[in-house]
């Protein structure tokens, strides 16, 4: 059976997999949760969800300099990336000696397919129905639009451009990202901040671990904006962290 990844590269699945490395967080925890168990035997250092993979599985690295050699050595018959979250090097380089399923993720049609597609190739007992019918109803509550600005990091800032899947999740909650108009991850010098005018600002607890401290820095900036930390893992993992989202969207905004 030959089967496309979400960037179209092409892989022949004679059978099911049954050495599987996640580089993703996100992925591996829907890997986890979906039952794959102990066929799953390597994760990077940053997936921490649940707390038993950092105890039980291999770690292999970081998403961006993965070991190579671990990797090799757990003899996998699939290794699970992302387009965004790994580099192309890396994954060139695993596919010299075992396949690699890349997904590419960028508003939850793309993510639930992401859960169908692995589903089927591991032979997985997950039903993603319910949550397609959740977010299908977050779409249609009627909320007009604020204007906000999600914070990424700091010195220098960036946000988050219209192409991400964090945008998507904005716009799902009812907020406009007043950098739509950006591709990917815009850095922000000052006067490019005063020009944008959201009347919400978000600091985001990932990559950079914004603070309370943080939040008096940028009401200075925007006086007349509502400036809150937020947990990004809400607004950026993909996969069976998006049930929890639905809940934390609905009790914060």
């Amino acid at each position: 059976m030959i089967l496309e990844d979400q960037t179209g590269h092409k892989i022949d699945f004679s059978k099911t997999p049954q050495r599987v490395v996640s580089l993703v967080p996100s992925q591996s925890e829907f890997l986890s949760d979906a039952g794959l168990g102990d066929r799953l035997l390597g994760v990077t250092k940053f997936c921490v969800h649940p707390k038993s993979l950092s105890v039980e599985k291999t770690r292999i690295g970081g998403t961006k300099k993965v070991h190579i050699k671990k990797i090799r050595d757990l003899s996998p018959d699939l290794v699970i990336a992302n387009k965004e979250e790994n580099t192309l090097e890396d994954i060139l380089e695993i596919r010299k000696f075992c396949p690699v399923w890349t997904s590419d993720i960028k508003n939850e049609i793309d993510a639930f397919e992401m859960m169908d597609g692995l589903s089927e190739i591991l032979e997985l007992n997950f039903d993603t129905s319910e949550l397609k019918t959740k977010f299908a109803t977050l779409k249609s509550s009627g909320k007009i639009p604020e204007k906000v600005l999600y914070l990424i990091w700091r010195n220098p800032y960036m946000s988050i451009g219209g192409d991400t899947f964090i945008s998507r999740m904005l716009n799902l909650t009812g907020f406009d990202n007043v950098c739509e108009n950006l591709a990917r991850y815009p850095v922000l010098d000052y006067e490019a901040l005063k020009q944008l005018r959201p009347s919400h600002v978000f600091l985001s607890s990932e990559p950079f671990p914004f603070k309370d401290l943080h939040i008096q820095e940028l009401m200075n900036v925007f006086p007349e904006a509502q400036v809150k930390l937020v947990d990004g893992e809400m607004f950026s993992w993909y996969g069976t962290r998006m049930r929890q989202s639905l809940e934390y969207f609905m009790k914060e905004f």
